[in-house]
């Protein structure tokens, strides 16, 4: 039932009340009369007191209703400056890397996959893919090549398809040979290409080219193992390369056991922050 409807409801009993009381006044006593309109007060005051009560919890919703609607549009207020300064960054996250101790290759592996992962991160240096690109793109064009004359043979008869069948396996011959050759004295022990521009009331452009080389354990302490050799080259120049600036070569070399134990499992962070230190003074110390 509404609340209007109950309002109506109130007021009819009082009309009949009254009507009753004022036409038959020797109906009723006194104190039947004063029972009566104490009764019809009550259930006045109750109805009252029930929308009363209804409109305050409609306004406490709304209210409640308006404070979320601002809190969910309102602008994030990050941490003050205190709270900045004092926070500590959180240290990088890395995964789980385990390799087999007995095998010199996965120890390799591993740590020039942790050197690219270092030197590619945003603040360092922007890798770059020349040797990569050069040798995929010799694999495609022979793998093309070999496709293309495997479907030519196998349309033509035997004898027709010799002098191509011929072409197309020199050209290959001579695409995987030019790939093996490309690996062997150009690219050679490069395990990381980067580049980096900075703006500093000119453009400048810096270089690194890192390899990497295993060497075998030291005579004098052969329980050390085997070494991680990094050989680096940096170049620093301005005005599109036509002008250099700084230029250096240095060499570095650790063994495996300093950042992998005994179960294999690889400590990235020293690894990182022996690699750091190199690069850090190979850029400094490059006048």
């Amino acid at each position: 039932m509404s609340a209007f409807a109950k309002l109506c409801r109130v007021l009819k009993v009082v009309l009949e009340f009254e009507t009753s009381v004022f036409s038959l006044p020797h109906v009723m006593t006194s104190q039947e009369v004063i029972r009566t309109r104490r009764d019809v007060k009550l259930e006045i005051t109750a109805h009252l007191q029930r929308r009363t009560d209804s409109y305050s919890q409609l306004g406490s919703a709304l209210v409640l209703a308006a404070a979320r609607n601002h809190l969910r549009h309102a602008p994030f207020i990050g941490p003050s400056m205190s709270e900045k300064t004092n926070s500590a960054p959180a240290p990088p996250q890395f995964d789980e890397v385990k390799v087999n101790n007995s095998s010199l290759t996965d120890l390799k592996l591993a740590c020039d996959d942790a050197l690219r992962r270092h030197l590619s991160r945003p603040d360092q240096f922007k890798a770059q893919h020349i040797h990569t690109d050069v040798r995929l793109g010799l694999g495609y064009v022979s793998v093309a090549v070999a496709a293309v004359t495997g479907l030519y043979s196998w349309k033509k008869d035997f004898e027709e398809s010799k002098p191509m069948v011929w072409i197309g396996v020199i050209l290959y011959m001579l695409l995987t040979g030019a790939q093996t050759l490309y690996a062997y004295f150009v690219e050679r022990d490069t395990v990381f290409i980067g580049k980096r521009k900075t703006v500093n009331k000119r453009i400048e452009t810096e270089r690194l080219t890192i390899g990497a080389q295993t060497l075998p354990a030291e005579k004098k302490d052969p329980s050390a193992g085997p070494r991680y050799v990094l050989t680096a080259n940096y170049v620093h120049t301005t005005n599109n390369g036509k002008s250099l600036i700084r230029k250096a070569k240095q060499s570095t070399e650790a063994t495996f056991t300093s950042w992998f134990d005994e179960e294999g499992r690889m400590d990235q962070v020293a690894f990182g922050e022996w690699l750091g230190t190199f690069v850090d003074k190979l850029v400094g110390e490059s006048s």
